[in-house]
């Protein structure tokens, strides 16, 4: 009878160098599709620090979104999309995750949707 290996397991094949306690684990529950767009967003901050910033967004799920940004944000920022061409927000959203980006000065954003009220 052979031996599974935790690597085999997680769909991974020993690899010298790869620790399975690095294995970067997703996050999400809703599937995410990659988006390229630029949008403009309007934050409030915990302590009233308001500001407009660019944002990229990267991909997409139903419950929310991934985006790079210029602008550093705290988690539980609130946050309003503004795409091009609306003359009012569309969509509420909050910061669940504010890390540094690859190049200088960026920043990769994770935005929870918030839930939409009735009208």
């Amino acid at each position: 009878m052979s031996q599974l290996k935790t690597s085999d397991v997680l769909g991974q094949r020993s690899t010298p160098g790869f620790k399975t306690d690095q294995l970067r684990m997703e996050r999400r529950r809703m599937p995410r599709n990659i988006v390229e767009s630029r949008v403009t967003a309007v934050f409030t901050g915990m302590e009233g620090r308001v500001g407009v910033m660019p944002l990229e967004i990267t991909d997409s799920s139903a419950t929310g979104l991934g985006a790079r940004t210029t602008t550093m944000v705290e988690t539980g920022t609130k946050v309003m999309i503004c795409p091009a061409g609306l003359p009012v927000p569309s969509r509420g959203c909050t910061v669940v995750r504010c890390i540094a980006g690859p190049n200088e000065g960026e920043y990769e954003i994770g935005l929870k949707f918030d839930s939409r009220r009735a009208a």
